[in-house]
């Protein structure tokens, strides 16, 4: 009998401390879950097309080669347009830092030189895109403040919706509400809201393959601006992971290696 009571004193115990939780411990609980279920892959590339559907003008497609290198500091990211002749050679490459500012550089062809992206410009668009500049960092812990609000149910599976709080300067959003899917490790979709707090873009991730037999990897992003009605589509293909990049791939002489 006292072996019963001392197991059942356990489990209540352990059920106090789980439920005396603040939402912001839970939050950030939530985050570190998927933080730690997606690290560890290394390196990996992919072919992109991006297709920007804006009101009332043209649908613009584009495409280009993404390279990210996992790194203990944050990752870096490179992009590579090849595709229309318009945007061909354009490249960018984003260093993404756990603490202080990110680094961000773009190559234009057309002006023949590297521009730095300064941190009051990163919440500008993305090629014309739905995406911002600061939309293409890394996601690291450190960055935000976190707190759980809710269970949901989206696309027919359950997650957690964690409201994640930018804790860097010149953010251009007030907050980003997260849907984690804890099971599985992966994120359904964000809602982004400006720095007024209006409902400015919400972000989903769709038709998900697992590599590895550890990342799941959204072959689908869609963007849909709220405020501008325009909508961008990334579809990824070819991916390939542990391909021996390394940090030599990834500084501004790449950048006008990729003409």
């Amino acid at each position: 009998m006292k072996k019963i009571f001392f197991t059942l004193l356990i489990l209540i115990s352990s059920s106090s401390i789980l439920f005396s939780q603040s939402p912001e411990e839970k939050g950030l609980l939530i985050a570190k879950s998927y933080k730690k279920a997606n690290t560890g892959f290394k390196d990996f590339q992919a072919s992109v097309e991006m297709i920007i559907n804006s009101r009332g003008s043209q649908k613009k497609q584009m495409y280009f080669q993404l390279k990210v290198l996992e790194t203990n500091g944050g990752d870096k990211s490179l992009f590579k347009f090849n595709r229309p002749k318009s945007v061909k050679g354009t490249a960018f490459l984003s260093f993404t830092q756990r603490i202080g500012e990110d680094e961000q550089w773009i190559f234009l062809p057309s002006l023949k030189r590297v521009k730095r992206i300064s941190s009051p410009n990163k919440s500008a668009s993305f090629m014309g895109s739905g995406l911002s500049y600061e939309d293409l960092n890394s996601f690291e812990l450190e960055k935000f403040s976190y707190k759980f609000l809710r269970n949901e149910v989206f696309s027919n599976e359950n997650f957690k919706v964690v409201r994640q709080v930018p804790q860097y300067e010149n953010s251009g959003y007030k907050y980003i509400d997260v849907w984690y899917n804890t099971s599985k490790n992966i994120i359904g979709k964000m809602v982004f809201y400006d720095r007024k707090e209006s409902l400015l873009k919400t972000l989903t991730y769709s038709n998900r393959r697992l590599f590895q037999n550890k990342f799941w990897k959204a072959r689908m992003v869609s963007v849909e601006n709220h405020q501008t009605g325009e909508t961008t589509v990334l579809n990824f293909t070819n991916f390939r992971f542990n391909t021996g990049l390394t940090n030599k791939n990834f500084n501004k002489n790449s950048l006008r290696r990729s003409r």
